[in-house]
């Protein structure tokens, strides 16, 4: 995988107005576990484009993700 978040940081620098390069690094965030980098990404992407379904899915993918952490089994 040729792709670096360093890689998509500077397609973004190019084109900031491009919901899908937010994607793909949000993507990538997220299969590196950095799931706060994940969610800002996707919550930009869809600031770009409000129908952009697949970062809206992901979005909530990371919210369960977090929501699970920050909940306490052993005192609810």
């Amino acid at each position: 995988m040729t792709e670096t978040i360093e890689y998509w940081t500077a397609e973004i620098e190019k084109r900031p107005a491009v919901a899908d390069l937010y994607f793909k690094r949000g993507c990538l965030h997220y299969r590196n576990n950095d799931f706060g980098g994940a969610l800002n990404d996707f919550n930009r992407a869809l600031a770009l484009d409000a129908d952009y379904t697949e970062a809206r899915q992901m979005r909530e993918m990371v919210r369960e993700i977090l929501d699970f952490r920050n909940f306490d089994l052993y005192n609810p």
